[in-house]
């Protein structure tokens, strides 16, 4: 559940800009290797190992890049256009989105940590009888909240179903970005065209 909010927080690039980045990157480096082979060209002479060692280096540089630039055209392609726009709109807010979704993360957890310690301590017959509390004695937010809402009858049920839109999005994306694990194993990772069926 952090996976997501602290990717929207620290805001990466467009595919916009990270397009024009790259682009520009290209054309510095290939100037620079044509300017260091020009100089040579000019004078007729032997390329220095300093100056090979360095262009063997633009040209993995420029390698590099290029497969970026391929990989950004590929998103592009991939991408539908209208998903792209509603990117587009809402990449100034990314960073609020995040904070708003950070904020959601750590209600839930404040909400599931005071209900499992309040079922804990306060349960008159313990495990037998699945830890059973009659009144709540610590605050749970989200108890609250939805306690509050059922007064106005639309709004428990959609307060609810964000609740659990978010945690089935966060749970996604987390095993999207950092694979499946059990503690810091690595039991199996999910990457695009790579993943078995």
């Amino acid at each position: 559940m952090a996976a997501l909010p602290f990717a929207l927080i620290r805001s990466q690039k467009s595919i916009h800009d990270s397009k024009k980045e790259v682009k520009s990157d290209l054309a510095s480096i290939r100037d620079r290797y044509r300017s260091i082979q020009e100089k040579y060209v000019r004078s007729h002479s032997k390329v220095s190992r300093a100056d090979q060692r360095l262009l063997t280096n633009l040209k993995k540089q420029e390698h590099l890049l290029s497969m970026k630039s391929e990989k950004i055209d590929l998103l592009e392609r991939e991408n539908p256009l209208l998903l792209q726009n509603i990117f587009k709109v809402l990449y100034p807010f990314q960073m609020v989105i995040g904070l708003g979704f950070l904020a959601m993360s750590v209600v839930l957890l404040v909400s599931l940590v005071s209900s499992t310690v309040d079922k804990y301590t306060h349960s008159s017959c313990g495990l037998s009888c699945g830890y059973h509390i009659d009144k709540h004695t610590y605050f749970n937010p989200i108890d609250y909240l939805l306690l509050l809402t059922s007064q106005y009858f639309p709004l428990d049920f959609l307060l609810f179903f964000c609740l659990i839109m978010y945690l089935f999005i966060a749970t996604f994306y987390g095993i999207l970005k950092l694979g499946i694990k059990f503690f810091v194993f690595n039991i199996y990772s999910i990457r695009k065209h790579e993943t078995y069926p």
